[in-house]
């Protein structure tokens, strides 16, 4: 039978979000820690919740921060492995 489960990844915008974390490193980090656990990736989605209040929330937050950060659109990364 097998067992799924659903991780969230998260990533930055803004200049720091440019220089520090690129959306394919977070991805490459987390599946690479599932995949030690024994889990492997059946599918990976964009974050499909990313209304138009959120996008002006973040907006807001990348003009209060001075173009430095704001929260991105993330991913759900969908994992499967052989269980009980």
């Amino acid at each position: 039978m097998m067992k799924n489960k659903v991780v969230r990844v998260e990533v930055s915008g803004g200049i720091i979000g440019v220089l520090i974390g690129s959306p394919r490193a977070s991805l490459t980090r987390v599946i690479d820690a599932e995949n030690a656990q024994g889990w492997r990736v059946r599918q990976v989605l964009a974050d499909p919740f990313a209304n138009a209040l959120q996008q002006l929330i973040r907006l807001l937050i990348l003009i209060l921060t001075i173009f430095l950060w704001t929260p991105a659109t993330g991913f759900y990364v969908v994992f499967e492995r052989e269980g009980p």
